[in-house]
């Protein structure tokens, strides 16, 4: 039962890894805009506005999954792990 939800978290992380990557040779600013974007991203669901995540999410990531289907996974494992203790980028 985890395996659906470890597959979306590993498709969020390589999106939101393959999109720094590809803005990274654009210059500082657009570096940093494409962190706070993802890091916007991520505060949605670590605050449990996971539909709004999806509907702030890139057009691949909304063909990948359905809302429904997003928010379903989301509420049953992201949930109960409960609030954000910490988190660090580690590059960009």
């Amino acid at each position: 039962m985890k395996t659906p939800f470890i597959k979306l978290l590993c498709l969020s992380a390589l999106l939101a890894g393959f999109g720094l990557s590809c803005r990274a040779d654009t210059g500082d600013a657009d570096q940093k805009t494409a962190v706070a974007a993802a890091q916007s991203w991520l505060a949605a669901i670590d605050q449990g506005n996971y539909a709004e995540s999806w509907t702030n999410a890139a057009p691949y990531f909304q063909g990948a999954v359905s809302e429904s289907k997003w928010v379903e996974s989301m509420n049953a494992f992201r949930e109960p792990l409960g609030d954000l203790v910490s988190r660090k980028l580690k590059s960009a």
